[in-house]
């Protein structure tokens, strides 16, 4: 009867009305309408609001320990306020906090690790190409790499209550390493090689792969450019490069 003042209508009345386009087997009864029409009718959860337990001297602390050391942790951050400030939180608070501050997490992304003496070399020598408006015509780029012939991840898919599949994974997984160069020209032949490469096996490759390359492509003069692997630039393959015309490049530290 409540339901009819409100809106002219019985529940079973609504009920038939909607009934009229419903198949056979999916009819809507009383019961349902008058769930329905509650759920509308009731009030929408009002959001959680998070009371800061931390000051602006705590909060400035997990700022500034942030800022230093980007690895900190959320227990370090917490024995930190303990020590300084005597302040007592849990590790999901300065979670929120450090969030609240825009910090978020993400995976490390690693780079080479230069020396701050030779970044000063490394950067002359960059501006120094800017200059001299360097378009690397005659320049062939070399270098080495390893390719392994397993994968390994991280994650697996399994079925809920299933355990998990144990793969075997060896201590050194099947390898080969590559040699190859490339140029504005086009590209040497890929040196397949197993084992460590000493200057020997080095100046094997250049006599196999780099040698015919710049005879063809490049007969009127070219310039190697390669890193400063101790193999590169041993007494030997510099003596075989002088011998053989391969007009190296010197390369800046660490390069």
């Amino acid at each position: 009867m409540r339901m009819k003042k409100l809106t002219g209508y019985s529940c079973s009345a609504i009920a038939e009305i909607i009934n009229r386009d419903r198949p056979e087997g999916r009819l809507c009864t009383s019961s349902g309408v008058r769930k329905c029409l509650k759920r509308i009718k009731r009030p929408a959860k009002q959001p959680r609001v998070y009371k800061c337990l931390l000051g602006p001297s705590a909060l400035a602390l997990i700022d500034g320990e942030v800022d230093q050391d980007r690895e900190i942790s959320a227990r370090e951050l917490q024995q930190l306020l303990e020590k300084r400030l005597n302040v007592r939180v849990s590790e999901s608070v300065v979670n929120k906090e450090r969030r609240k501050l825009g910090w978020v997490r993400s995976g490390t992304k690693y780079c080479q690790m230069v020396r701050g003496a030779n970044k000063e070399k490394r950067l002359s020598f960059c501006v120094e190409l800017l200059l001299k408006k360097e378009e690397f015509n005659d320049v062939v780029f070399t270098d080495e790499s390893t390719v392994r012939c397993e994968r390994f991840l991280p994650k697996q898919y399994r079925r809920i209550g299933e355990r998990a599949i144990y793969r075997p994974k060896p201590k050194h997984p099947l390898s080969v390493h590559v040699w190859a160069g490339i140029s504005k020209n086009g590209t040497t032949d890929i040196a397949i090689f197993t084992g460590i490469m000493n200057s020997t096996g080095y100046q094997r490759i250049l006599e196999d792969y780099l040698k015919p390359f710049v005879a063809n492509v490049y007969p009127e003069g070219h310039r190697l450019w390669q890193d400063n692997d101790p193999k590169h630039t041993s007494k030997s393959t510099q003596e075989w490069m002088a011998t053989n015309n391969i007009n190296h490049s010197p390369s800046p530290p660490e390069r």
